[in-house]
């Protein structure tokens, strides 16, 4: 677009925007934004982390490359690597001894003793303080246990990480009252734990809940306990089988009343709180252990509540309404630790990859000289990986010391999961036939029992836990556009005119300073190999591209932009490109330094792919220009029963042999 065509834009969203404004409005600027954007979406607006976002992810929406953030790269302190080393020892000598995965697999159960064992070793503890009996583990060394754990069974993985990354063990610990930890960390520490959170209706909407909590009074009115009614879904370490706990405790949010009609009350305002829950209470059981497509040997399922009753220093922390924010912030180390298992997970497909691809001969040379295979899976594969390393390592150096790592720890994951897919995806297609077969049946006849086919089953759902793609898309790019939505609606709907003037010039004021270059310092440019350097030069230049991109599609789209989710999308994969390629250009020079110049190389052709993936798919052009009105046109078409006829011809469909569609 012009820089003529820009100005006219402006001018006119900023003229249309004024002029929508109404002297006679009665309603509040936020009742108003409610009725456009529905009940779920203006929930999750007022739920939201309010704090200003911090650190390279951030400010990439701002039209910022902030190189002094990764530069210098965070090491971890001697002492801790040490520590974490002997432990990841004796962790890999229990696996390797003591863990059949495909035993596991067949099963659906851990053997014997396993759970004992990474009890009396504090494994579900990893995370808590030394003074509760906890080896407490920064984010870095637990990913590292994680990611050797993921490599190898993801059962074990499964009941660790549901347990350390949230449990019980986290609201405690960062909720917690002094009492509350005394009494209760070193108990959780010592034993699986789960967290109650999902329900049928209530997913990505946490709106949708309806499990609760009834405030029991005593004669003066003080609240001293609370009755908790409601069915959980996919609490991971909850059930043992159909009948039995495997975890002693449970952290449980609900919705908090005062009498159960309260849930659906048009006017109720949802306050969720957090319960310390004993399994083993009156009215707590199991209405099943579900099994799944993979992840053999976890112990997930449904919980139930009939009137539960806890007392209040069973609610974490005493204080109603923080079960959310506990399950949004767990949720955000929870990411961090899922792309650093998709990270190991990957590298096991990479070396599996290469030896097949060196091993397997056909037409005439061996599988990974065949250009496709070679250049265009394991090539691309391994780039991937040290984009996934950089980001995962970056992020646990950033929250192990303290720093905001919301937007970069939903964008790794992201990254992480997806392109792990498609690594794990080409692995299988490398190996054929064999690719498809179980290890067991592999090894019946002579041949190294490789868990390919079990990788692709247990690989999938991280594209699923702790926020789907799609949610975690809209998440970032939600975050990262925040002041553009903010001088919109201040345009739009304030009363006040000098706030009204003063937003709507924010626009061509901030599109205009975006056009002027900023300077790499000195120190980071010293610290990035000269073959890369040019990476980071293409990245400030696109940064500020991308942030004129938001203004103008924010602009075009006004209020309607929340509800353009194939355009958050664009913006949220040319921000995770060049989150990535930023940490690639040090990450790949330090690895360099450690192991040889190939990892220019390898940064070098990532960077180019990214390029690639930027301008050629190409993201920037399909923000203006797309087929998306034709593709809704399609979509409602199917959702409508439109191609019913053809999709049924020839096949017998599930859905109308159940009786779900007529």
């Amino acid at each position: 677009m012009t820089s003529r065509g820009i100005d006219k834009l402006y001018t006119s969203s900023i003229l249309y925007n004024i002029s929508s404004f109404h002297i006679n409005q009665k309603e509040n600027i936020m009742s108003d934004i409610k009725k456009k954007m529905g009940k779920s979406i203006a929930f999750a607006e007022e739920q939201r982390d309010t704090r200003r976002l911090e650190g390279f992810a951030a400010d990439l929406f701002r039209g910022k490359a902030n190189f002094d953030l990764l530069d210098p790269w965070y090491t971890q302190p001697e002492a801790e690597r040490q520590k974490v080393e002997v432990l990841a020892q004796k962790f890999e000598n229990f696996l390797t001894a003591r863990i059949d995965p495909d035993k596991v697999d067949r099963t659906d159960e851990l053997p014997p003793g396993a759970i004992d064992w990474l009890s009396d070793h504090g494994f579900f503890a990893l995370k808590n303080p030394k003074k509760y009996d906890g080896h407490e583990l920064s984010q870095t060394s637990y990913n590292k246990l994680m990611g050797l754990n993921s490599s190898w069974c993801g059962g074990i993985t499964a009941l660790l990480s549901a347990n350390n990354t949230i449990g019980v063990g986290f609201p405690l610990k960062k909720y917690g009252t002094p009492e509350q930890k005394e009494r209760f960390l070193k108990t959780v520490g010592k034993s699986p734990s789960g967290f109650s959170f999902t329900e049928e209706k209530a997913g990505s909407d946490p709106s949708s809940m309806e499990a609760y909590a009834v405030r029991i009074r005593d004669a003066d009115g003080n609240v001293i306990g609370y009755e908790i009614t409601g069915e959980k879904w996919w609490t991971t370490n909850a059930p043992l089988n159909h009948e039995e706990f495997l975890a002693p405790y449970l952290c449980v949010v609900v919705k908090t009343v005062d009498k159960p009609e309260d849930i659906q009350d048009e006017n109720y305002k949802p306050v969720f709180s957090a319960f310390f829950v004993p399994t083993d209470l009156d009215g707590v059981g199991i209405k099943q252990r579900c099994k799944f497509q993979g992840l053999r040997g976890m112990y997930n399922g449904i919980p139930l509540f009939n009137r539960v009753y806890v007392p209040k220093n069973h609610l974490i922390g005493e204080k109603e309404g923080t079960g959310f924010r506990i399950g949004l912030e767990a949720l955000n180390t929870g990411r961090i630790s899922i792309a650093a298992s998709c990270t190991a997970i990957s590298k096991q497909c990479l070396l599996l990859g290469r030896w097949w691809g060196k091993t397997r001969e056909q037409w005439g040379k061996p599988l990974g000289y065949h250009e496709l295979l070679g250049s265009g899976m394991l090539a691309s594969g391994i780039a991937d990986t040290l984009a996934m390393e950089a980001m995962v390592n970056f992020t646990s150096g950033r929250l192990d010391q303290g720093f905001d790592t919301r937007l970069e720890a939903a964008i790794c994951k992201v990254f992480a999961s997806e392109r792990g897919q498609t690594i794990v995806d080409n692995t299988a297609q490398i190996f054929g036939g064999r690719g498809y077969e179980t290890a067991s049946s592999l090894a019946r006849r002579g041949e190294p029992p490789l868990p390919v086919e079990r990788t692709l089953r247990d690989f999938r759902p991280e594209r699923i836990f702790e926020g789907p793609t799609e949610v975690l898309e809209l998440y970032v790019v939600r975050e990262g556009t925040d002041k553009c939505k903010r001088m919109g609606e201040t345009v739009k709907y304030s009363k006040d005119w000098g706030k009204k003037l003063k937003a709507a010039a924010f626009f061509p004021e901030r599109y205009l300073l975006l056009k002027f270059p900023r300077r790499i310092p000195d120190h980071v440019e010293k610290n990035i190999d000269q073959k890369l350097y040019k990476h980071a030069i293409f990245v400030e230049k696109n940064t500020r591209k991308f942030a004129r991109a938001i203004i103008a599609t924010y602009l075009r789209y006004r209020t309607k932009l929340m509800h353009k989710q194939l355009v958050f999308d664009r913006l949220f994969w040319i921000a995770a490109e060049l989150n990535a390629m930023s940490m690639v250009c040090l990450y790949g020079t330090l690895l360099a330094e450690k192991y040889g110049e190939q990892f220019i190389d390898l940064a070098n052709f990532y960077c180019y792919e990214a390029r690639n993936n930027i301008y050629q798919k190409p993201l920037f052009k399909s923000l203006k220009k797309n087929n998306d009105a034709l593709a809704r046109k399609i979509a409602n078409a199917l959702l409508d029963g439109a191609y019913d006829e053809w999709l049924k011809e020839d096949i017998i469909s599930f859905v109308h042999e159940h009786g779900l569609l007529k």
